[in-house]
């Protein structure tokens, strides 16, 4: 299926791993440059390695804590500095909590909060004048598996 998307630039942040590499692989096979990020580097430039070799598409990698914004600003500005530009943003950055809901800590909560939902508004917020400007941009926001999986402690 031909989604009119090639050539376009996409961001996948939490792209190292699980869902968000699939679906930086998918743009990979759809023509899309890509940048992945992670919290972990090394781990995002394995992943980017390993997809352009799968692939041959284009594909960079950094590292970027969706929970500091300075690093969100970072990801944009290598992003720009590789393609030129931005189109697709797919927030996907997230971690998983375990264990009973009524025992998380405000801390846990405020960190799942940052990670998810406050780090979503931080890419979007330096991403959406990019788009506005071009009157062209898609913004996907994945919460994963959690959100669809039972969890005994809930």
């Amino acid at each position: 299926m031909d989604l009119g998307i090639k050539g376009r630039v996409a961001i996948v942040s939490g792209g190292s791993r699980g869902i968000g590499r699939e679906a930086a692989r998918e743009f990979l096979e759809a023509g899309v440059k890509v940048m992945i990020s992670s919290r972990h580097g090394d781990q995002a430039a394995a992943t980017a390695a390993e997809l352009a070799q799968k692939t041959g598409g284009e594909i960079r990698a950094t590292q970027a804590d969706s929970r500091q914004q300075a690093d969100v600003e970072n990801l944009v500005k290598e992003t720009l500095a590789a393609y030129g530009t931005v189109d697709i943003l797919v927030n996907c950055a997230g971690e998983m909590y375990s264990g009973r809901f009524e025992e998380m800590t405000d801390e846990g909560l405020q960190n799942q909060l940052n990670t998810k939902l406050f780090g979503w508004m931080r890419a979007i917020r330096a991403v959406a004048p990019i788009m506005r400007e071009k009157k062209w941009g898609r913004i996907v926001s994945l919460i994963g598996g959690a959100g669809k999986e039972p969890d005994p402690y809930m």
